[in-house]
């Protein structure tokens, strides 16, 4: 089992253009939290490469990243201010949009 996960996660990243894809899908990602930083005084600033990035809040982000958990979207709170999303390589631009929907309702609360 994990050689056929290790094999496929090799397939993966010899596509000749997966880095391109996971640096437009991280910029689309910044430029959404920088729309949402002019309306969503939480929102601090962010940060990262690629698509690990985090968003640095004005709030605790422990209550952020339960809020995302309870409404079904996994965030990581890396320090008391700091939402780290790290979304898998190959995620589907429908999945992407999912789960930044849900942050942005999360965040809205706070």
């Amino acid at each position: 089992m994990a050689f056929a996960a290790g094999l496929a996660t090799l397939k993966l990243l010899q596509q000749p253009d997966l880095m391109a894809k996971v640096t437009r899908k991280g910029q689309y990602i910044k430029d959404g939290w920088e729309e949402w930083r002019k309306t969503l005084p939480v929102i601090k600033g962010y940060r990262g490469l690629g698509m690990m990035l985090a968003l640095e809040l004005n709030t605790s982000s422990k209550q952020v990243m339960l809020a995302c958990l309870e409404a079904g979207l996994i965030v990581n709170a890396v320090s008391e201010t700091a939402l780290r999303i790290l979304p898998a390589l190959n995620i589907e631009e429908a999945d992407l949009e999912q789960g930044l929907a849900i942050m942005k309702k999360v965040l809205q609360q706070f």
